[in-house]
């Protein structure tokens, strides 16, 4: 089983205003390598109540790169690679939006959601957010720092497949009859509630 598991933390109420990614390499099953990065947002400016959630502030990140600035260091994790994270249409629109503000191409990939899994393979957990999965899986979570919330998310999506048996992500799609998602250059597809079913929508170009 292959993926890089995701997580965003942002700065506002803006989707695009990501301010630290963390992400999780599972490779052959196995969790090799966990990233994060701090980021200045775009816009730049922060809430209280996101302050309150993860606790960046905009002095941690006066000094940081944009986006932009760390699109290529994170873009080969991404690239032609199945992503998952832990209530995916939040992670995957933050990335879209980032894209957006910066004019820049979106990679090809396709993406999973933990929380949508957990809640098909354990359905008898009574809540089904990072949070409350860590602690039934016993998996180590600092909630809201990124890098540990991306590393919760690889575990907690080897030990769905673990429960059903799934040799792959395809496998484990196929066995709790959902669908992956879908981020092209042109357009994304998100998921669209009946099985195998899509709705791609067509990026329009952001104008200067």
């Amino acid at each position: 089983m292959n993926f890089t598991a995701i997580d965003f933390e942002t700065a506002n109420s803006q989707r695009s205003s990501a301010c630290s990614i963390g992400l999780a390499i599972v490779k052959n099953g196995v969790l090799t390598e966990t990233l994060h990065f701090l980021i200045k947002p775009t816009p730049f400016y922060f809430n209280q109540i996101n302050i309150q959630v993860h606790g960046i502030t905009r002095e941690n990140v006066a000094e940081a790169l944009t986006f932009a600035g760390i699109w290529r260091q994170i873009a080969p994790y991404l690239e032609n690679q199945v992503i998952v994270a832990h209530n995916a249409a939040f992670d995957t629109s933050v990335l879209r939006y980032a894209l957006d503000a910066y004019n820049l191409e979106y990679p090809t990939l396709e993406y999973a959601c933990s929380l949508m899994l957990a809640r098909k393979v354990v359905p008898q957990v009574p809540r089904h957010g990072l949070f409350s999965l860590s602690n039934e899986f016993n998996i180590t979570l600092n909630h809201h720092d990124a890098e540990s919330d991306a590393r919760a998310c690889a575990l907690i999506m080897l030990r769905l497949a673990d429960i059903t048996s799934a040799s792959d992500i395809e496998d484990l799609m196929e066995k709790t009859r959902c669908q992956l998602g879908i981020i092209k250059p042109a357009c994304y597809a998100s998921f669209c509630g009946s099985y195998r079913q899509r709705k791609f929508v067509y990026r329009t170009p952001k104008l200067f």
